[in-house]
């Protein structure tokens, strides 16, 4: 069986030799094919190389970094050189967070000695007019004390002149605090029409604010104890 199959291919190849003999010699005679054009086939031949090879793999990260290594640097000296630029690098951001973090603690300490400056201030101007107020009272009580001494002091017409010459308040104020004898004299001074209505105006309202005055002692004095009494 074996030897069947060889005589059979070795038939065939005895054939496709005869063909390319055959066709060979056609082209000879013809022209077509020359020692030439066959020594030019050959050196096509022998100097084709494919247009398209495949194309080199990318390289990894570490291999790039150890590609463009100075001549004399090992992969290993690459990493170690690439982990102390990142601990360089987290050294400095954490140098520039505390900075940050200290200078944030810095301006809440100055906005809180502003506020505190700011209430102090606050403070000693309320303490200022509290003080101005109770010098302007005190010189007020000296400047009226002073006042009714010298109109105790002098004779009933000219003391009469000086209270005409100031508001109803303040002189209502001044004959309120006269002994009634010195009130009687101012009365007694009063000789004109004009005179005579202005004592008796005043009279009149320091009448009143006597009456309201002794209203509310009453009301006071009969009310519950602990309950308060305001004036109408």
């Amino acid at each position: 069986m074996i030897k069947r199959l060889y005589q059979a291919i070795a038939i065939l190849s005895v054939g496709h030799m005869a063909a390319l003999m055959g066709v060979a010699a056609f082209l000879f005679l013809s022209g077509r094919l020359t020692p030439r054009k066959l020594e030019a086939a050959a050196a096509a031949l022998r100097e084709y190389s494919p247009a398209e090879q495949a194309a080199p793999p990318e390289p990894s990260p570490v291999a790039r970094q150890t590609a463009s290594a100075p001549v004399g640097q090992t992969a290993e000296d690459v990493l170690a050189r690439a982990r102390q630029d990142r601990e360089l690098f987290r050294q400095y951001a954490a140098r520039e967070l505390r900075e940050i973090e200290d200078r944030t603690r810095l301006a809440d300490l100055i906005r809180l000695e502003v506020i505190r400056q700011q209430e102090k201030l606050a403070a000693d101007r309320q303490a200022f007019l509290q003080e101005q107020e109770r010098i302007r009272q005190q010189a007020h009580l000296s400047g009226f004390a002073k006042e009714l001494e010298a109109l105790a002091s002098v004779s009933p017409k000219k003391r009469k002149d000086v209270l005409m010459g100031k508001k109803d308040a303040d002189a209502l104020r001044l004959l309120m605090e006269m002994e009634a004898r010195q009130v009687k004299q101012v009365i007694e001074a009063c000789k004109t029409a004009e005179e005579t209505a202005w004592i008796g105006r005043l009279l009149e309202q320091m009448h009143n604010l006597d009456a309201n005055q002794a209203g509310e002692r009453g009301e006071q004095a009969s009310a519950p104890p602990g309950e308060l009494v305001t004036a109408p």
